[in-house]
């Protein structure tokens, strides 16, 4: 049995095509693969027609439909504007969408692997293959990242401090917030998740 394509709602297995589409779409590269420019805006339509058929539920959504399923990917990852999209961070390339050198709140928040805590408190966050460090100002989205792992671990930043110190601050949407690194003086931890 076939899905229609004339469903009014297009409802695509999120997870594996979310994962995807942000991979292209951060890190430079053509969902097709090829290199491009900036790691920018590009067409919807040339999104969706590069979008393996079975990671849209084995249905073909309208673009008004992809459009639209686009711009309920939680988190503000993505930002849609009319015909085109770009992620709004984590890229590997430079970033063009952010608010550079801007006051973080008092503390932020990161989610990570909970194997990787002896090496964060030895030698800090690390941007690791991408520009920046990502933060977050909601724990509640801190502890959904860190649930990735088996065992997932929360940090928490002094954003004042390191502030204090000279560590310039980049608002990437509400509650992001990027950073070239955090030294461990800055760091504690706020919480291990066990799965």
């Amino acid at each position: 049995m076939t899905k229609s394509n004339h469903s009014s709602q297009f409802r695509p297995p999120s997870e594996l095509l979310q994962r995807w589409l942000l991979w292209k779409l951060r890190h430079g590269l053509h969902p097709t693969g090829r290199p491009t420019a900036l790691p920018d805006w590009i067409e919807v339509r040339q999104l969706l027609n590069c979008v393996p058929i079975s990671y849209l539920g084995w249905t073909t959504p309208t673009v008004e439909q992809f459009t639209a399923w686009l711009a309920e990917i939680p988190g503000e990852r993505v930002e849609v504007d009319g015909e085109m999209v770009r992620a709004r961070y984590g890229h590997s390339q430079s970033e063009s969408c952010s608010v550079p050198n801007a006051l973080p709140p008092v503390e932020l928040f990161h989610g990570t692997d909970a194997g990787l805590l002896p090496d964060i408190q030895q030698h800090g966050l690390l941007p690791m293959g991408r520009t920046r460090v990502h933060l977050t100002s909601e724990l509640t989205y801190a502890k959904q990242l860190a649930r990735r792992f088996t065992s997932g671990a929360v940090l928490r930043v002094d954003a004042t401090g390191a502030v204090r110190a000279g560590i310039q601050f980049v608002a990437a949407n509400s509650h992001i917030w990027q950073v070239s690194e955090v030294p461990p003086a800055y760091l504690s931890i706020q919480e291990v998740l066990s799965s």
